[in-house]
């Protein structure tokens, strides 16, 4: 599943189109005085900085000698500052993982630059703490132009990002600077920010932000401090830094904090797609207040949507900021009064434009900005009802997430209305010339709608053995491993709230991703393996496989990211690697044989342990915690590696450990029932994830002095140690059986990572578990068992129950 710092991922059969030309934004855009002096605001005095030194949080700046140059006060207080001359910039990390992330850039227990130009952007006493020591007016003719060029890189928006970084904070939902400062004008009970731009001596764009409502609201992550470098391509891409407050580590205080200033409460939208890549729309969005006093609110919606009006409940157009398209266009909208904590709002936000949906040919349409085709609050935290109207040509099928509750035709239009079953943490629509097909699955519980494609997209046309093949003729392919997906999903995690499916195909050939009640699957998930080797001839493994699992994998999806949330990016791997394992269970349950459940999971542990280009191994990027953080020039894919793969491997060890001769998966299945119970409509973290393990934890799991499993999260999440193992043994007769004989060996380690090694027998064909031996740093233990039969052979891991380098 995408989520909106990886849209920049082009992906085959993605046509691009050309822009749509908005008209001249009405009066109220971009009207509000306060923001528009900011906006434009000039250097209006400048000061000698000498051996002045900013101390925030975990970072100390000096500017050792130079100018300082000050924009006018707005409201009573000045919130920009630039300098020009000789600075020097440090940061020590606070805590282990921070520690050993920021030695990757310097290989140094802090992180240290010089720099020559700097941007302060504030709302704290920084102006006060800097005059207090600044020495007479000083004139320096480069300041202004210092701050131009600054603006001139911060607002510029970027189509095609070149690396994740530069999608980040160059893309869709990038910050527009000045509205952030507003809304700390605008709201003094807001926590304080500071934010510093540096031109460094080998980080030429180092951004360092001090937010007390997260300094990287779009990761999320409730987080106050961060350290980025943009610099695409190159090795010093990334975040080198992101943590809690300094204080807040030392006292031990809780790490998880609610960020959000405002709530969802409801979305009633009406989208009207004029034809194959236009649509226009009217959003009605209901809201609540978590912080007292907040006026300035940011949506999510694509800058290639153009808004026209906003207006409150009692019909009044309200001023909102949304900046061209081409520069920080994201969307801020301004309440005309304070909005109390607790307190209830609603917006009516009128808005239209293109780059939402792409014609691919044939009837295919693809549908894009799938988190920002309506002015979002916290997708994917808030969950929320939904109620969708879509009016479209009547050629095209509508299909929503949701359940269709009316259908009616106004003119050359056919118009639908779907409403949410559940809360929804997100909310979409797939669109084509489709034809539909239904089965009702009694052991699930759902209904499951299918929808595919009457022709190829254009892509394909011509290609050798796509004469008369049509996606629509091929639903039995999607349906099936929907409908078997679903009934094992069932019985091992418990049913879902919504009763229905949408099984909808999009013209791209290998990518899937899942809404709640409405699936996006690629067109080769409709062909049969009959077809695709007739298309495609001998494709590799690889696609062969990803064909395979995709549909159970974002089938899991409805269980993994939208009955139970993630709670910040370092928590993404309860969706992606609870996926990822999902989809192991349905190759297990559906196979005759266990030899592609087998393959599945050592083509996980080879993609983990083999070594890139650069000669490093995604395990060693970092451990999962960091998640999107451990993707770098010289980790290419270690993200999704470690999130999707790894990730599933901490739930498969879970499984396996907690498997038993006897009743099987029982311990295991009420263990996940419980998860989903216990987060139903909620986001889990590693913590409450843990909680529901420990409730479950067997006595022979119980090796630490916490009886928890806290020594496993530790080693498998928040570390990078992987175990390397060795067996050596003998089978020799002795009385009326076989003595074995042997050696166990842990390896690669450090000393306290332990484990619960399973030894197995293979007889007449079959695996059968002897035991587990407790292996605890780099260790050796002897093996000796009286057997009554000779095995075939003896094997540790024979389900790659641990997850080991070879």
């Amino acid at each position: 599943m995408l989520d909106s710092l990886r849209s920049y991922i082009v992906f085959s059969g993605l046509i691009l189109l050309p822009v749509f030309s908005a008209a001249p934004p009405p009066a109220s855009a971009n009207s509000d005085e306060t923001y528009r002096q900011l906006r434009g605001a000039g250097v209006a005095e400048s000061f000698v900085a000498e051996e002045i030194v900013l101390k925030r949080d975990c970072a100390t700046f000096r500017l050792k000698k130079g100018a300082v140059g000050f924009i006018a006060p707005q409201m009573g207080k000045v919130t920009l500052a630039v300098f020009s001359g000789s600075g020097e910039f440090t940061l020590e990390p606070v805590g282990p993982i921070e520690q050993t992330y920021i030695r990757r850039y310097q290989n140094a227990a802090k992180f240290t630059q010089s720099f020559s130009k700097a941007i302060f952007v504030f709302t704290d006493d920084t102006y006060a703490e800097i005059r207090a020591s600044a020495k007479s007016p000083g004139q320096d003719a480069t300041l202004p132009a210092i701050l131009n060029d600054f603006r001139g890189r911060l607002r510029k928006r970027l189509e095609e990002p070149r690396s994740w970084m530069e999608a980040m904070t160059m893309s869709e939902s990038m910050d527009n600077m000045e509205a952030e400062v507003l809304s700390g004008l605008y709201n003094p009970a807001r926590p304080a920010m500071f934010n510093a731009f540096l031109q460094g001596q080998d980080f030429k764009d180092l951004r360092f932000f001090l937010r007390g409502q997260g300094a990287l609201p779009d990761m999320p992550s409730p987080e106050e401090v961060a350290l980025l470098s943009v610099d695409p391509g190159e090795n010093n891409d990334g975040i080198l830094y992101h943590s809690h407050l300094a204080k807040e580590l030392l006292s031990g205080a809780p790490p998880n904090e609610d960020k959000r200033p405002v709530q969802a409460e409801k979305y009633t939208i009406e989208t009207h797609i004029e034809n194959s890549r236009r649509l226009s729309a009217t959003a009605k969005v209901e809201f609540s207040g978590l912080l007292d006093g907040e006026r300035v609110v940011k949506f999510g919606l694509l800058p290639d949507l153009r808004v026209s009006s906003v207006q409150d409940t009692a019909g009044t157009q309200i001023p909102f900021i949304q900046e061209d398209r081409k520069q920080d266009g994201s969307l801020y909208i301004i309440l005309p009064a304070p909005l109390k904590k607790g307190g209830k709002a609603a917006v009516t936000i009128a808005y239209g434009g293109d780059k939402v949906t792409n014609d691919a040919g044939g009837g295919n349409l693809y549908v894009g900005a799938r988190t920002s085709w309506y002015p979002s609050l916290n997708s994917f935290q808030d969950r929320v009802f939904y109620d969708l109207t879509f009016k479209a040509p009547k050629k095209y099928t509508i299909v929503g997430s949701g359940h269709k509750v009316k259908e009616w035709k106004e003119g050359n239009l056919v118009c639908t209305q779907w409403q949410s079953e559940a809360p929804h943490a997100v909310a979409g629509f797939n669109a084509g010339i489709y034809k539909a097909r239904s089965v009702d699955d009694e052991k699930s519980g759902n209904r499951i709608d299918g929808f595919a494609a009457t022709e190829l997209p254009d892509y394909l046309h011509g290609a050798p053995g796509t004469d008369a093949i049509a996606p629509s003729s091929l639903l039995d392919q999607a349906m099936s491993q929907t409908q078997a997906s679903l009934q094992i999903f069932s019985y091992y995690f418990g049913p879902l709230p919504y009763k229905r499916i949408a099984v909808t195909q999009q013209p791209q050939f290998s990518m899937g991703q899942s809404w709640p009640e409405l699936l996006y699957l690629p067109l080769s998930a409709f062909l049969d393996g009959t077809t695709r080797l007739r298309v495609l001839g001998n494709i590799s493994p690889r696609l062969n496989a990803f064909v395979d699992e995709v549909t159970p994998h974002e089938t899991s999806h409805q269980w993994w990211g939208h009955l139970v949330g993630w709670d910040s990016y370092h928590d993404q791997w309860l969706s992606e690697g609870f996926a990822t394992f999902s989809a192991s269970l349905y190759l297990q349950s559906t196979q005759k044989t266990p030899q592609k459940f087998l393959q599945y999971w050592e083509r996980a542990r080879k993609d983990l342990t083999e070594k890139n280009a650069f000669g490093l191994r995604s395990i060693d990027a970092g451990p999962i915690y960091l998640a999107y953080r451990a993707d770098t020039k010289r980790t290419p894919g270690a993200a999704q590696d470690l999130m999707y793969l790894k990730g599933g491997y901490v739930l498969h060890m879970l499984r396996m450990m907690m498997a038993d001769t006897k009743t099987g998966d029982a311990e295991f299945i009420a263990m996940m029932k419980d998860f989903v119970e216990s987060h139903r409509g909620r986001n889990a973290s590693l913590a409450s994830f843990a909680e529901v393990v420990n409730r479950h934890v067997r006595p022979y799991m119980k090796i630490s002095d916490s009886g928890g499993m806290e020594w496993f999260f530790y080693q498998w999440v928040l570390s990078t140690d992987v175990p390397r193992y060795a067996l050596q043994y003998d089978v020799t007769p002795e009385g009326d059986g076989f003595r074995l004989k042997g050696t166990i060996t842990q390896s690669e380690v450090g000393k306290d990572f332990a484990m619960l090694v399973p030894i197995y027998i293979e007889s007449q064909g079959r695996m059968i578990r002897l035991g587990r031996q407790l292996l605890v740093g780099t260790q050796s233990k002897p093996l000796d068992v009286k057997l009554g039969f000779k095995p075939t052979s003896v094997v540790l891991n024979a389900n790659h129950d641990i997850l080991e380098v070879k």
